[in-house]
């Protein structure tokens, strides 16, 4: 009887579903650890070096970026636009002279995403996302990346005669711990659905999605590369035509300026580098004398 019962139980709709769900998450693993694209190892010799890399704690996700746009930034920029194009517009402003003297390439790499190419526009009168009627955090997320690769771009034809090249690549979707930190993930059910989403949009693991990265970064076959968009595969991809409007990346620019305030910090920069040569200066002059 107690028999006949537990194998009743083991052939019940809810186990068959659950023993279903558990072996085809454990053949997504064998399917993902021999899938997503070639193998890519970076043989080049990288001592002597140095690469500034923004943006890397363990990934940039989407669901983080919707969850921290619902606070507004203290200088009232919203905090999406603020995190994925202002905040690498202005650490790049004021790291450009230092880059421009060196007497060696630079490659300057960027991340982002291929939703830019998907109905994505940005809204000129309305990029702080202050007078929409509902706010969409996916929306402004893909402006604000739109943003970012509009930016890069423009870069790249200002840098055009220097020893700077810019590139864009796209990791692809990634897995990382980001989401389950969200407080709508404190739940077990709702880290289950998540990964069963996970699954169905072909994430990969961050060994594989940093290959595009590297490539741009380090590789040789990228050296002079400029103004390129790279997808995770590492191939080109064309850009979009907001990417390619050069007026649209103009007003961009110039209201990115005002916004993070370049001119004045760099000016402040510039003074502190000065009162900090004055110094060395009159110590070796009192050490001389």
């Amino acid at each position: 009887m107690a028999a006949r019962r537990f194998i009743k139980g083991l052939t019940s709709p809810w186990s068959l579903g659950f023993s279903g769900f558990g072996l085809a998450y454990g053949l997504y693993h064998i399917w993902d650890a021999t899938q997503s694209g070639a193998k890519y190892e970076l043989d080049e010799d990288l001592a002597g070096k140095t690469y500034i890399i923004t943006g890397a704690t363990s990934g940039i996700g989407q669901a983080t970026v919707e969850e921290l746009a619902k606070r507004n930034a203290r200088d009232g920029i919203e905090r999406t636009f603020a995190t994925n194009h202002l905040g690498s517009f202005l650490l790049t402003g004021l790291l450009l002279d230092k880059l421009l003297a060196q007497d060696h390439p630079v490659r300057i790499v960027f991340l982002n995403t291929n939703i830019i190419n998907r109905k994505c526009e940005l809204d000129f009168d309305d990029l702080n996302a202050a007078t929409r009627k509902k706010y969409d955090g996916f929306e402004v997320y893909k402006q604000s990346k739109l943003a970012a690769a509009m930016f890069a771009k423009e870069l790249s034809e200002r840098l055009k005669d220097s020893n700077i090249t810019v590139t864009v690549a796209d990791p692809g979707r990634t897995k990382s711990n980001l989401s389950a930190q969200m407080d709508h993930q404190t739940f077990f059910l709702s880290r289950w659905l998540l990964r069963i989403v996970s699954f169905g949009m072909g994430e990969r693991r961050v060994e594989k999605a940093v290959r595009p990265v590297l490539y741009a970064l380090a590789d040789p076959a990228m050296e002079g590369a400029n103004g390129m968009f790279i997808d995770r595969e590492r191939h080109e991809q064309p850009w979009s035509d907001s990417v390619e409007d050069a007026e649209k990346r103009r007003r961009l620019w110039n209201t990115s300026e005002v916004w993070t305030k370049l001119g004045e910090r760099m000016a402040q920069n510039i003074f502190i580098e000065l009162r900090s040569d004055t110094n060395v200066v009159k110590a070796a002059l009192k050490k001389d004398g």
